[in-house]
């Protein structure tokens, strides 16, 4: 008999979406507690008793809260420690077979890549996100890294190549619900990716910024867990974080 059943697996990944939805406004104390503490306790489900899926969704959890471990890390400053959460992420995709988590871990690789100035290990992560998932707006993220590392480059064609792309994928998506959730892809930043892009380019012929669908002519629907580690936190919270998962 399983020692696990359904409500408490659907607990479990309301706590983790809403984390990433606090992650925004708290303190960088506060999801580094919370989203140890749910790795903690989810581990600790996965050595009761249990069917194959419900392990499967366990392991799937375990790596959507490696993923945001490492985000929290790397804003700490923990390099080593990010390094290792993202590896772990990465782990837990191969072995669930989950090309989007195994995506967002190259997503992470990637962003840790441009900020340490390390063009073509980025460039390479993003190949490597890509290759591991082609559906998921996921890839909107990696089409921004990719255009800035080509803007540090000063490669001009494909610096407009990769925001092209990632703006097709990103007209294909459905607008999310909460805008706010650190891994989910906020539509209304598109075109600051743009401007940056073609900052960093030197570019001052640049074209306008392609207007982004409205909600009134787009379906609202959450976008599962997009880019993790493409947000800074403001210095101070702007409303209450919601509960993480519970010990």
């Amino acid at each position: 008999m399983s020692s696990i059943n359904s409500a408490a697996l659907e607990s479990i990944e309301q706590g983790i979406d809403q984390l990433a939805r606090a992650y925004p406004y708290a303190d960088a104390d506060y999801p580094h507690e919370r989203t140890r503490n749910g790795l903690q306790y989810v581990t600790k489900q996965l050595e009761g008793r249990m069917t194959l899926r419900q392990h499967r969704e366990l392991l799937v959890d375990t790596g959507w809260l490696f993923l945001l471990n490492a985000c929290v890390q790397y804003d700490r400053g923990q390099r080593e420690a990010a390094n290792l959460s993202k590896a772990a992420a990465l782990r837990v995709g191969e072995e669930t077979g989950h090309g989007e988590i195994m995506a967002w871990a190259w997503e992470i690789e990637a962003w840790f890549a441009l900020t340490q100035s390390r063009w073509q290990d980025m460039l390479d992560a993003v190949e490597a996100g890509h290759a591991a998932d082609q559906t998921h707006s996921v890839g909107v993220q990696l089409y921004a890294h990719k255009a800035r590392a080509a803007a540090r480059m000063g490669d001009a064609r494909l610096v407009r190549d990769s925001l092209d792309a990632g703006r097709a994928r990103l007209d294909r998506l459905p607008r999310p619900d909460h805008p706010e959730h650190h891994i989910i892809i906020d539509p209304d930043k598109w075109d600051f990716y743009e401007m940056d892009a073609y900052r960093l380019l030197g570019d001052d012929d640049a074209p306008p910024p392609t207007p982004a669908p409205s909600s009134e002519s787009a379906p609202a629907r959450t976008v599962r867990r997009s880019p993790p580690c493409a947000r800074q936190r403001p210095a101070s919270r702007s409303e209450s974080p919601p509960p993480a998962p519970a010990k």
